[in-house]
């Protein structure tokens, strides 16, 4: 595919027979993380199918988006809190996390992480919440201004968190938007 060329993707709620296509997305996802932007926030973690199989068990619903061939491309969780990163919160947001693609995309990623956001602002909004929420590390000052420049996001607060399991401070810039934008 030329890299102007944009396809849509057919977003669905994931099941456990997506767990290992979604930790190879998340895999990748990391290895793109860390050699574009330096971003080293999931470098201690390794996803695997088991730990997928986990976080949707215990955490919140993955979602994947697949190409019209049926490959899942990228895939994303919704969850209803975040009390570890946003504190206690009255019940207003879904929060997006772990948003990935394929490292494959690299050459023609037109447009689908907004066509994600958009897809899960929708969802977030059928399920009774009024926002859209994200974290993303404070280095990562590009992808904060692509969240902001151009998905709507508005800044709320930068924050220092302390993640079992990972041996060092995460160091977050908090979003959000209206979980429905430009309807």
């Amino acid at each position: 595919m030329a890299s102007s060329e944009q396809f849509s993707l057919d977003i669905q709620k994931a099941t456990l027979a997506d767990a290992a296509e979604i930790a190879e997305i998340l895999q990748d996802g990391k290895r793109i993380k860390q050699e574009l932007h330096q971003d080293k926030i999931w470098e201690w973690r390794e996803f695997t199918q088991e730990w997928v199989e986990n976080s949707m068990r215990k955490e919140g619903d993955f979602f994947v988006g697949r190409r019209p061939n049926a490959m899942a491309e990228l895939a994303f969780q919704i969850t209803w809190s975040d009390e570890l990163i946003w504190g206690e919160q009255p019940p207003i947001a879904g929060h997006v996390h772990k948003l990935s693609r394929r490292r494959r995309l690299e050459a023609y990623d037109q447009g689908l992480g907004a066509q994600a956001l958009n897809w899960a602002g929708r969802y977030i909004a059928r399920n009774g919440r009024q926002l859209m929420r994200i974290d993303v590390p404070q280095s990562n000052e590009p992808l904060q201004r692509y969240y902001t420049n151009t998905q709507g996001f508005r800044w709320v607060q930068d924050k220092v968190v302390s993640i079992p399991g990972k041996p060092e401070p995460y160091y977050t810039s908090l979003f959000q938007r209206p979980a429905i934008i430009g309807d």
